[in-house]
């Protein structure tokens, strides 16, 4: 009983941690075919560090304010916290003229160039998913927050994921 009456907190816990789990598992599963690094490596960590520093404060938003009328702006802001990375990696990619240059190991499960080919639209696709949740976060909070779990949970198997898309990314190169 003790636990239901904070549920909120519970809940932005769980969502949170499941969040920066994923984060950190995409980021050594897909880091292991990364061969040296270059600035659009280093500056994507950098952002990407910076939104795992927000996401703490998205949670604590969403926690206060989930059981309140105020909770479309802590689901917004939690929302943001979680497609920023995705926002970010595009706009840089897009500074770079969606150029995705690269250097993959050989055992990458997709041939680097098609690897390089679709990389930028995955970032637009993510990004677009995004910002139609994090949209519909103002209209009505609890669906958005379901689109928001559905999403954390597709990526918590990053390396299934990645060779599915490297299938995908295959036939229609």
């Amino acid at each position: 009983e003790a636990l239901f009456s904070h549920w909120p907190t519970f809940l932005s816990y769980v969502l949170g941690f499941l969040v920066l789990f994923t984060m950190w598992y995409s980021y050594h599963a897909t880091g292991q075919y990364v061969e040296g690094t270059n600035a659009f490596i280093v500056w994507n960590h950098g952002f990407t560090m910076a939104w795992v520093a927000l996401m703490p404060f998205g949670v604590a938003l969403l926690a206060e304010n989930l059981s309140t009328p105020n909770r479309k702006w802590g689901v917004f802001y939690f929302g943001i916290c979680l497609f920023g990375q995705y926002w970010t990696s595009l706009i840089q990619v897009a500074l770079m003229r969606f150029k995705f240059e690269i250097n993959f190991t050989p055992d990458l499960p997709v041939p680097a160039e098609v690897w390089r080919k679709f990389m930028p639209i995955f970032f637009t696709l993510t990004s677009i998913v995004g910002i139609v949740i994090v949209g519909i976060s103002l209209i009505n909070p609890w669906v958005a927050l379901a689109g928001y779990a559905i999403f954390i949970l597709g990526n918590t198997r990053p390396v299934k994921s990645l060779g599915r898309l490297g299938k995908t990314f295959e036939r229609f190169a």
